[in-house]
């Protein structure tokens, strides 16, 4: 065991390495704390039961790319990958600690051979073009909700799909809301973009 003079008054010795997990889970916590805050929005993870039926409300492959924004740890993500094997699936995620989960998640499967479609972009997606998506997922906030709307439907081809977990979009007629049991049945929302 090292001492650390800073700990002596304390009588406390510790490896080397439980500081440093210490430091590291400090660093995690502050960094999602900082983000939270920065954005608006803590990390919200779909349960499985939505994720599920996310990915079942896509029932054909559509053309164009398929995106997550706010992918979070890449749950979503991963699952649309293996579903839609041929499908560029792209990710967007602002907060550096999901994004660096979902991206180690990503380099383990493509070590493993799969997810060899999928791009994982640490960035806003509102600063990004998302014209060319054939499907778009999310699971925002309501404020976040209204500016994805007005950037859908400037930026999205007629025809495109849009499937939001629990959020809707304002002043969009969906064609379908589901709702999973439990998690007090929070609606799932499916849109089709309606040319202009």
């Amino acid at each position: 065991m090292r001492q650390y003079p800073f700990l002596e008054s304390q009588k406390i010795a510790m490896p080397l390495w439980e500081l440093a997990v210490i430091g590291l889970a400090v660093l995690a916590i502050a960094s999602v704390v900082f983000y939270t805050v920065v954005t608006g929005t803590a990390p919200m993870p779909s349960s499985a039961a939505a994720r599920d039926q996310m990915v079942a409300m896509l029932s054909e492959p559509r053309s164009g790319d398929i995106v997550d924004v706010g992918c979070g740890t890449g749950t979503l993500l991963f699952a649309l990958a293996e579903r839609f094997p041929t499908a560029q699936v792209t990710g967007y995620e602002r907060s550096p600690l999901p994004f660096f989960i979902a991206r180690l998640r990503l380099f383990a499967g493509q070590l493993r051979g799969k997810y060899q479609n999928v791009t994982i972009i640490w960035d806003d997606f509102r600063r990004r073009s998302l014209a060319g998506s054939g499907a778009v997922f999310c699971y925002l906030d309501r404020r976040s909700m209204q500016q994805l709307g007005e950037q859908l439907a400037e930026q999205l081809a007629s025809g495109a799909l849009v499937i939001s977990n629990a959020f809707a979009i304002p002043n969009w007629r969906p064609l379908r809301v589901c709702r999973i049991a439990g998690n007090s049945a929070l609606p799932i929302y499916l849109y089709r973009v309606q040319s202009q």
